[in-house]
C-alpha cells in the first residue's frame, strides 16, 4: 500500500494518471487464473495505464 506521503514520488514518473486502485490489479490476476487465459504462460505484465508504451 502507498502512504501518502510516498505518492509524491510517483508523480514525477507518472504524470496524468492515477496510480491503479486494487480492483484493476485483482481483475488481471482474476482474469489470469480462468480458462480463457490458459495460454499465457511465464509473462510479465504490466498494470500501469500505458506508461511503459512511453
Amino acid at each position: 500500500m502507498i502512504t501518502i506521503s510516498q505518492k509524491g514520488t510517483f508523480v514525477p514518473l507518472y504524470q496524468g494518471q492515477a496510480l491503479a486502485k486494487p480492483e484493476k490489479v485483482a481483475s488481471l490476476v482474476i482474469w489470469l487464473c480462468s480458462p480463457a487465459a490458459s495460454y499465457i504462460i511465464d509473462q510479465g505484465i504490466a498494470v500501469d495505464g500505458g506508461y511503459t508504451v512511453h
